[in-house]
């Protein structure tokens, strides 16, 4: 298992090498390079927390719009650990709020998912959660 394991993040760990090398080949060239890699990132928090409040505070539950915005959000983590790569702007600041957006874009989601039909799967996922958030804060100070 321990095998098949560490093949599996070899494999994935080259896909997304080939994936930042085509990217780089229109990154490097011809990215603005007003837009900055945190930047894209913040449009991510702020398509979450948009998520969370078209869903939760107004209700509205077209779901076109709902995927729609969550696409976006999905392409902008496509593209800023990339960016930020290609344009040698990697800093743990980023990192750190690259995998912060990426709980903000996904939660709402969840929590809306789940809010009716899996209240106990929706607590694990809150509980893990926390716990991850409060080991990532430990483990950083």
């Amino acid at each position: 298992m321990r095998k098949f394991l560490d093949g599996l993040k070899n494999f994935l760990e080259r896909l997304d090498h080939l994936r930042d090398e085509l990217l780089f080949l229109f990154i490097k060239p011809y990215w603005p390079r007003k837009i900055t890699p945190n930047q894209i990132t913040w449009v991510r928090v702020a398509i979450g927390l948009l998520l969370f409040v078209l869903l939760f505070f107004f209700g509205i539950e077209n779901k076109a719009l709902i995927i729609s915005l969550f696409v976006v959000g999905v392409l902008t983590d496509l593209f800023d650990g990339s960016v930020a790569r290609g344009l040698n702007k990697v800093t743990e600041f980023g990192a750190m709020l690259d995998s912060t957006a990426d709980r903000i874009l996904i939660l709402p989601i969840a929590i809306y998912s789940l809010m009716e039909s899996n209240k106990w799967l929706l607590f694990v996922l809150l509980l893990t959660e926390v716990v991850n958030a409060l080991t990532s804060i430990f483990y950083k100070s």
